[in-house]
């Protein structure tokens, strides 16, 4: 199978002085999403997730859902509930774990030509 990507040393590092002085960040790294904020512990995460009527994702709004059109990421209660539903059991482990085999199974180890058939390089 294809390796994962990681992200660079020094990334983890500043994550983890944010997690420790810093764990609401005032400013979203989420491109295209405008002013926000990037939480870096999991109880702030809950808390973003469990009450919706004090935030919202609508922030996707300006970015994203410009060019996809709305996305479920950025739907709120009960719209997102209702559409993860529909999907999620292409999300269940066994499903994923099937998708990774058979994606990156076909992935030409570093330095191997592909087919030219679905490649994006």
């Amino acid at each position: 199978m294809g390796e994962l990507m990681l992200l660079d040393e020094a990334v983890y590092q500043e994550f983890a002085e944010r997690w420790r002085t810093a764990p609401v960040w005032p400013r979203s790294l989420a491109p295209g999403t405008g002013a926000g904020f990037t939480l870096y512990r999991y109880q702030d995460c809950a808390r973003v997730l469990r009450e919706p009527r004090t935030f919202s994702s609508r922030a996707y709004e300006h970015g994203i859902d410009l060019v996809m059109g709305r996305t479920i990421p950025s739907m709120d209660d009960p719209d997102h509930k209702l559409h993860r539903h529909l999907v999620a059991h292409a999300f269940r482990q066994a499903a994923l774990e099937a998708w990774a085999a058979r994606v990156l199974g076909s992935i030409p180890a570093s330095g191997e030509r592909g087919s030219g058939r679905g490649v994006l390089w």
